[in-house]
């Protein structure tokens, strides 16, 4: 990835230094990482910009892979989307010659279908599945429930800043660090 900011070369040497480039792994614990880093000899000042502008290359960096991911999510979507149209098509063609005048298809014929080149082979295999016509008239012990409990946070805060007591809950005011 291209750097948005110059970094230090001894800053930048330590940090690839810490992962493994073919499998991404972290090779020296955080102990040695923090002795490493600490004896890199620079102004606080420039040690500070130096890492922080590290930091936001990183955070571009990540942040172009989330976006590639995205797209190439959304590609793959698209080209299974018209496999699968253009795969429904070619069954359309084959299940339409075993129909009779009624639209309905003689399975077990069509069963016993063969297609084959060296490129391509096509069968038909008899299968089974459920379908649930009525879920409410199903026994229950054929049912799966599931509940999820989660707090939400966002209600909490406001009712506690409103003065509300909420058992098991508190505020945590704490100080985090930005960078911009």
């Amino acid at each position: 990835m291209a750097d948005i900011y110059e970094i230090d070369n001894r800053l930048q040497t330590l940090c690839n230094e810490m992962f493994d480039t073919e499998t991404g792994e972290i090779v020296q614990d955080e102990e040695t990482f923090n002795k490493l880093f600490d004896e890199i000899q620079l102004d606080l000042n420039a040690k500070i910009e130096n890492t922080m502008c590290f930091v936001k290359n990183l955070n571009a960096d990540a942040k172009a892979i989330k976006d590639e991911k995205a797209q190439l999510d959304k590609r793959e979507k698209q080209k299974e989307a018209l496999a699968n149209r253009l795969q429904n098509r070619i069954d359309y063609y084959i299940k339409h010659q075993y129909m009779d005048k009624d639209g309905n298809v003689d399975n077990q014929a069509l069963n016993k279908y063969k297609f084959e080149t060296p490129k391509v082979r096509i069968s038909y295999a008899k299968s089974s599945s459920v379908n649930i016509t009525d879920m409410t008239q199903l026994d229950k012990k054929f049912i799966k429930t599931e509940i999820t409990e989660t707090p939400i946070k966002s209600d909490i805060k406001d009712a506690i800043k409103n003065g509300e007591a909420v058992n098991g809950a508190e505020i945590v005011t704490k100080v985090t660090m930005r960078v911009k």
